[in-house]
């Protein structure tokens, strides 16, 4: 576990910095897609779970804060900048021919992918983290 992260991690649930080292070890999964942002992804999310929960408990998933974090971390670890500058930019051109629709299909993939990540991540880190107790 790299350095600066190790202060950080003492207050964290256990299994979620098993998670983190794993992620760091492996540096991508078994499709093999790039894994190395995983730690500071659960990492951020952990730190935000800690407190969140005990104020919003079990129905943090309403809450407007969880909303802004997800949102920070897709940008950060998870191109969401980029998948919605590709998405508006295919939606602002007129779609004449049926060719054209893969471009946007993937750009809105792309988009999906990017908050859905940064969702299941902060979920996981929730539930790990209201567990520990």
């Amino acid at each position: 576990m790299a350095r600066h992260r190790a202060d950080r991690t003492n207050d964290l649930p256990p299994l979620l910095v098993q998670l983190m080292n794993a992620a760091e070890r492996a540096g991508e999964d078994h499709d093999g897609a790039d894994i190395s942002m995983l730690p500071a992804v659960l990492q951020e999310f952990g730190e935000f779970a800690q407190w969140a929960i005990p104020v919003h408990g079990v129905f943090l998933a309403n809450s407007d804060e969880l909303s802004q974090v997800v949102d920070r971390v897709a940008k950060k670890h998870f191109a969401l900048e980029e998948a919605k500058a590709t998405l508006r930019e295919l939606l602002d051109r007129t779609v004449p021919k049926y060719s054209e629709r893969d471009p946007i299909d993937n750009a809105v993939a792309r988009l999906v992918d990017a908050y859905d990540g940064a969702t299941y991540y902060a979920g996981l880190a929730a539930g790990l983290t209201a567990q520990n107790g």
